[in-house]
């Protein structure tokens, strides 16, 4: 999946896409353009930015955290930290929309319906519903 970086303007808490570089390799030669956007793609556990691979996790750790005060495009913002480094000079926002925003939880296991008591709910609530249906069937 990929993703706009974002840059926000100081003091304002308002964000708008950030131009990037592109690399490209020819033999022995890099030759290197600006882009339009600045573009993440997000695998699972990692994200890769101009080439370079940063990790979202370090064992249990998250090393990105969503910021509910900035805003881009009614979009769920997160930050991406650096190379595992927690600093506020050292990462990335992202913007995600809906669909994009839950595609994300589920690459990082952080999804409701990955979670042990929502499928135990799920399936509750299934029994619940047949048990109604059959009870209803028999009164009938």
């Amino acid at each position: 999946m990929k993703v706009k970086a974002l840059d926000g303007k100081p003091n304002t808490g308002i964000l708008s896409p950030c131009s990037g570089m592109v690399s490209e390799s020819k033999g022995n030669t890099i030759t290197t353009k600006r882009s339009e956007f600045d573009w993440i793609e997000i695998k699972k556990g990692r994200y890769i930015q101009d080439g370079t691979s940063h990790p979202l996790r370090s064992g249990n750790e998250k090393l990105y955290m969503r910021i509910y005060g900035l805003e881009y495009k009614n979009k769920r913002i997160y930050w991406f930290d650096t190379f595992g480094k927690h600093s506020t000079q050292h990462g990335y926002h992202v913007g995600f929309s809906w669909w994009q925003h839950n595609r994300f939880l589920w690459f990082q296991k952080e999804h409701w319906l990955q979670k042990e008591e929502s499928i135990r709910y799920i399936v509750n609530i299934l029994f619940l519903v047949l048990g109604a249906i059959i009870g209803i069937k028999q009164m009938v």
